[in-house]
């Protein structure tokens, strides 16, 4: 492969890179134009955007922004539950005596199977295993809600049994609940039976809070009072139905973690037949119907993705805002820096003006010039032959004050196009809007690439005018500017090596060469350019025409001084003035005043 066809090749193979830099172009000095009201919109932004990546942080941690979905599932033969002490309580008792000196107290687990044992009917297979009943006063889970109380309660002994299963529901073939019967007593003769007797039965039952991140299953009291007597039998029907909880705690992947408890509704009460030896039953049976809470909290790449959205959401809002105003913003800014504007449209001669004359705040900042300078003076001679301290002061007061004003008159003498708050608004412009847009369009045509290639073509035209063809062949080998650390003035004609600027460098340098150039007053080109000045700038270059300036490029007090001193000698504008004012030598407190 010969080094064309490589350097082919590492061409094209650069186009495969998603690190493109692009071009760079700047106005003034800056890549983007911004204003205040894109930075303040960019600090809200921030701002809102700050409080709600504290939130999402906030809510990794405390786990308080859950997503909670709840459902039943429907299940005929419920999968056995484990009772225990630790998740399960009962408590019976009667109001005022002791239950067990009235009444026969029992408490049994029933099996119950339904068998098909011929093909027409179903047989029952019951069978009941006693649980073991003693008075209790401390239970686990809220042992305030049954040790508070001074009824004498009669519960589980758990160290008889270590747990009671139940299973199924009374859909199912098979299944398992707790009963409990209040029946008469042996010798009746000595237990009486009491009319209106009100038994009260004490559970444990829990709700979901789905809130809670470290214990969602909590606990609470419930009793049931029922009143038997002795003409018929109560039974009383209590329905468990499953709790389930479903935790996903993974931040990033699915991590679940799933927990069941009971809880108890209500009792369903129904009357039988006279029992002469039970008065009341009551059982507890499974629900057929789970309620499911799938409790899910934020990952991390869901968190970003809501975060990036409401970044997005709070962009766009501010781009509806902004944009308009910013790119009005930035067209007066750049026609501004191209264009002085007249907003009276005047006409003079049948032509548009196109040259700015003095103005009477012109005139007045140059009269500020000359008192300054002629004060400037005064104190120089009185420095040369005192060096008090409160000369130099003002000497430098002085130096600062004509700064100052040079600075001021290079800016007031730029007709800009200003806009106030109502400009904003679009039809509150006005002619303002005619000039924008006027100006804008010129500036689009300047943009178009046919006319930046009509212009090159024209530098061609001169180049072939003003060069000889021998000339042409070695123009395109002048050489290109050459940076090192000890640079000198020689190469000042390339413009990319002039060194950055104020605006009075830039006219001092000015009317050094406007004095130059007055020496050849013949030339045409010397005159054209003379002509197309504005009138105050000439009025300003010609007042030191008989004195070389230096250049300030420091700003120091000597420079300025040997550039100003002569100013006010050659000024049309006072030349009328009385003599006595320019030799009296006026005020600080004077030139303040006048400098407003």
């Amino acid at each position: 492969m010969n080094q064309k066809k490589l350097d082919q090749a590492i061409y094209y193979l650069k186009y495969i890179n998603v690190f493109v830099k692009p071009v760079d172009l700047f106005l003034l000095k800056q890549g983007g134009h911004r204003t205040l009201l894109g930075t303040f919109m960019t600090l809200g932004i921030i701002s809102v955007l700050l409080i709600q990546f504290i939130n999402i942080v906030s809510s990794f941690v405390l786990h308080d922004n859950p997503t909670l979905l709840t459902n039943q599932s429907y299940s005929q033969q419920q999968p056995p539950i484990y009772l225990s002490k630790e998740n399960f309580t009962i408590t019976i008792s009667s109001l005022n005596y002791d239950l067990g000196d009235s009444y026969n107290i029992s408490m049994t687990l029933v099996s119950q199977l339904f068998e098909d044992k011929t093909n027409s009917k179903m047989t029952t297979n019951i069978k009941k295993t006693n649980i073991p009943l003693i008075k209790c006063q401390q239970q686990q889970g809220l042992p305030d809600y049954f040790v508070n109380t001074s009824l004498i309660q009669y519960c589980i002994d758990w160290e008889s049994v270590p747990y009671v299963i139940i299973e199924g529901s009374l859909d199912s073939d098979y299944y398992k609940y707790i009963e409990v019967s209040i029946n008469q007593c042996e010798e009746t003769s000595k237990c009486p039976f009491i009319e209106s007797d009100e038994i009260i039965i004490k559970t444990l039952s829990t709700y979901a809070d789905t809130m809670n991140f470290n214990q969602p299953h909590q606990l609470y009291g419930k009793t049931f009072k029922n009143v038997i007597n002795q003409y018929y039998t109560k039974r009383f029907n209590g329905i468990f139905q499953i709790t389930e909880v479903k935790q996903d705690h993974g931040y990033i992947l699915q991590e679940l973690e799933t927990t069941k408890s009971l809880s108890i509704n209500n009792l369903y009460e129904n009357f039988d037949s006279q029992d002469e030896k039970v008065y009341a039953t009551y059982r507890f049976y499974l629900d057929n119907l789970t309620q499911i809470y799938q409790i899910s909290y934020p990952k991390i790449q869901q968190s970003l993705s809501d975060f990036g959205g409401l970044c997005e959401i709070f962009i766009l809002a501010a781009l509806f805002i902004v944009t308009p105003l910013n790119e009005l913003s930035y067209k007066v800014t750049l026609l501004n820096e191209l264009f002085n504007f007249n907003l009276n449209n005047q006409i003079q001669n049948g032509q548009q003006q196109q040259k700015i004359h003095p103005s009477n705040t012109a005139k007045q900042r140059l009269k500020s010039i000359q008192l300054k300078t002629s004060q400037l003076e005064r104190i120089n001679r009185q420095m040369t032959v005192n060096g008090r301290n409160s000369e130099k002061n003002d000497h430098k007061f002085l130096i600062n004050a004509l700064q100052d004003s040079i600075k001021r008159f290079f800016d007031e003498r730029n007709s800009k196009l200003e806009l106030s708050f109502c400009d904003y608004i679009p039809c509150a412009r006005g002619k303002k809007q005619q000039l924008i847009s006027y100006s804008m369009s010129k500036i689009n045509n300047s943009l178009d690439i046919t006319y930046i290639v009509k212009k090159l073509q024209e530098i061609d035209k001169l180049k072939m005018i003003l060069l000889s063809p021998d000339q042409i062949k070695l123009f395109d080998f002048l050489p290109k500017p050459n940076i090192d650390l000890n640079s000198n003035d020689k190469q000042s004609y390339f413009s990319i090596l002039k060194p950055e600027q104020s605006e009075l460098e830039k006219a001092i340098e000015a009317q050094a060469a406007f004095n130059n150039l007055a020496k050849f007053k013949d030339d045409q080109i010397n005159q054209h350019l003379v002509e197309f000045l504005d009138d105050d700038i000439i009025q300003l270059f010609r007042i030191n025409m008989k004195k070389e300036v230096k250049s300030l490029t420091n700003f120091s007090p000597v420079t300025q001084t040997h550039f100003l001193s002569d100013l006010p000698s050659r000024m049309p504008q006072i030349e009328q003035q009385d003599d006595s004012d320019s030799e009296s030598s006026p005020s600080i407190k004077s030139i303040q005043k006048l400098d407003q």
